[in-house]
């Protein structure tokens, strides 16, 4: 069927004995990795890494949805614009260490040569990032002023009901004095 361009060809990056390999390898240098704390995980193995990125520089990352998504936009740009600053340097900080002490390395288990992450993968990964922080902001905004957008529409829903209700009345009451007029000129008629 790939041959006749009915279905994609299977992927080699995609086989099953590829990832699994690749992932036991990277289990296996965390857990070798005296900074590498293992955290569990069901179906999937979580390790955390004190000290790879400082407090302040995930705290603005983490920060950044909530500054997108509540303050004016000159001060969401720049506050992405440090952020940025922020990750690159963290990325950076990890590009210049060397050896075993580089979080981005992979061992091969066959050969023991060490494979780094090149720069253009930091970069991406820093991309990746800041894109995720950045579009989860925006849709809190999105969100936001979809919710003051109802808000508005749901007050204007009743200042209208309570327009038509005024309205209704003082058409009852133009009713009213228009048959009282009558009444009144048909027994001024009368007499």
């Amino acid at each position: 069927m790939a041959r006749l361009g009915l279905r994609k060809a299977a992927d080699d990056k995609a086989d099953p004995r590829r990832l699994a390999a690749v992932g036991a390898a990277v289990r296996a240098r965390l857990a070798e990795d005296p900074r590498a704390e293992p955290r569990g995980g069901h179906g999937a193995d979580l390790f955390t890494v004190p000290g790879f990125a400082s407090p302040g520089e995930c705290a603005a990352l983490l920060a950044l949805p909530w500054v997108l998504a509540s303050e004016r936009t000159r001060t969401a740009v720049v506050c992405t614009v440090a952020t940025g600053a922020a990750v690159v340097a963290s990325l950076a900080r990890d590009w210049a260490r060397d050896g075993a002490d580089v979080m981005w390395s992979v061992v091969d288990e066959a050969t023991g040569r060490r494979s780094y992450l090149p720069a253009g993968g930091y970069v991406a990964f820093g991309v990746v990032a800041l894109g995720l922080a950045v579009a989860a902001g925006l849709v809190r905004r999105s969100g936001a002023a979809a919710r003051a957008a109802r808000e508005v529409a749901a007050d204007e829903a009743r200042r209208s009901a309570q327009l038509r209700t005024q309205a209704d009345h003082l058409r009852t009451e133009l009713t009213r004095q228009d048959e009282r007029e009558l009444i009144a000129r048909e027994m001024h008629d009368t007499v």
